[in-house]
């Protein structure tokens, strides 16, 4: 380069070889490319990770409720992960819940069902059952039978006790 002097009409000359210029260029140039290189690297890395984790819920999810059970739905692992996805898993395990709530209280009102039904069964039977005895223990004295008459009062006096008691 060539540079004028301060209060003289001299200039300064300098000279630098090109190799000196080209070898720290190209070393810089070298050691910018690496740099890049690894941090496209660590990048990739980091994507694939991210992608991992996401695809790998989503998967459990679909597959989750791709082999739904009526009888016994079964839960996901809660999330650690405090996103979408996250929020996805938790709301398909409360409403797992909610259907295991929902069987729940469908049993117990067919089993009230079934027994509200023979508790009105039982009502209605009782007092044909008794009819039919009463005009059979009736029919029997008619006939002066008393063998069968004792026999039909025991076993209608068994049959109530057993049946009040339950």
């Amino acid at each position: 380069g060539r540079r004028g002097l301060l209060y003289a009409d001299w200039y300064l000359v300098s000279a630098i070889p090109e190799r000196d210029i080209l070898s720290n260029g190209s070393s810089m140039g070298l050691r910018f490319i690496l740099l890049a290189l690894l941090m496209l690297v660590c990048t990739m890395l980091c994507l694939f990770s991210v992608s991992v984790s996401i695809t790998s819920r989503i998967r459990l999810l679909a597959q989750n409720m791709h082999n739904y059970n009526h009888e016994n739905p079964s839960l996901i692992p809660a999330s650690l992960h405090q996103d979408e996805i996250g929020t996805l898993i938790d709301e398909y395990n409360n409403l797992i819940t909610h259907i295991r709530d929902l069987q729940i209280q469908k049993e117990r009102q067919e089993q009230e069902l079934r027994y509200s039904e023979l508790r009105i069964l039982r009502a209605q039977m009782n007092p044909h059952f008794l009819y039919n005895t009463l005009e059979m223990l009736r029919w029997y004295a008619g006939n002066h039978d008393k063998t069968m008459v004792d026999e039909i009062i025991r076993q209608l006096s068994t049959f109530y006790k057993l049946s009040l008691n339950h």
